[in-house]
């Protein structure tokens, strides 16, 4: 259930910061952000491949999500991670967009991707009943993508995010990412929920009312899957201005900034 925040063109920023929040099983293995291609750096996937969220030393930035569903995914469908790691590549939002046209969705579980250059945003939806990936413009503003579309009206917990990360830009309009950090760590690291008697557990799944309630905080935390890391981001169109990454749950450990001129080197 993981959730990415862009706050684009709002602040007094002249680009788009993100914030981050991946939500996994704890079994399974990452590493911290690296040299993954010429010019590009992220975290790995270890037991998959490729990655959930990067950056490209041109300023191209690409966030995965999962499509949700309930029923489980199919393990003969292609790593979604690879989808970000070839979209980053060639280092360029239009090539980036032409690589997403050429891709057969139906080669892969659902998914979701935010991608821009700090210039531009723009969301992408894959769906395996279709083959092509369906591609939108976003507007200057706040936009929280949880595993669903933007705005799905049945994904409360990110209109919810998108309130909270709206106030939060107003409060620290002209600051620079790191003078935000504090701030957003904690947005990050919300345990908020909605009461359980406003929950309901989809028809047909092995999903408890219980288990729904704590998949809508910001920050999860269940016995064997929950928020195993977190990633802020500024971007602009003269390339990656900072990277911050927290290599556990926000609300218990420290962001720590990711060396990206160094690792870009050979």
């Amino acid at each position: 259930m993981c959730t990415l925040i862009a706050l684009h063109g709002v602040g007094g920023f002249t680009g788009t910061l993100v914030a981050a929040n991946r939500d996994e099983f704890y079994a399974r293995p990452t590493r911290p952000p690296e040299r993954l291609a010429p010019g590009v750096v992220a975290g790995v996937d270890v037991s998959q491949g490729g990655t959930w969220l990067g950056a490209h030393a041109s300023g191209l930035f690409v966030g995965l999500t999962n499509q949700r569903s309930f029923g489980g995914r199919d393990p003969s469908k292609k790593t979604r991670g690879a989808v970000v790691t070839d979209t980053l590549a060639p280092g360029s939002l239009r090539e980036a967009v032409g690589v997403l046209q050429r891709l057969d969705a139906r080669e892969y579980n659902g998914f979701n991707l935010l991608l821009g250059d700090g210039e531009k945003l723009m969301v992408a939806y894959a769906r395996p009943e279709q083959r092509e990936v369906e591609l939108h413009d976003l507007a200057p503003g706040v936009h929280v993508l949880g595993n669903d579309r933007l705005l799905a009206p049945d994904f409360p917990k990110a209109a919810r995010i998108a309130v909270e990360a709206s106030a939060h830009a107003g409060e620290h309009a002209g600051r620079s990412l790191r003078q935000q950090l504090p701030a957003l760590q904690a947005l990050l690291a919300s345990h908020r929920q909605p009461p359980l008697e406003n929950v309901h557990a989809p028809a047909g799944s092995l999903f408890t009312a219980e288990l729904v309630q704590a998949l809508e905080a910001t920050c999860i935390h269940t016995p064997h899957y929950g928020t195993v890391s977190s990633t802020l981001l500024a971007v602009s169109p003269r390339g990656v201005s900072e990277y911050w990454y927290a290599d556990g749950a926000p609300c218990q450990t420290e962001f720590r900034p990711v060396a990206f001129d160094q690792l870009l080197l050979p």
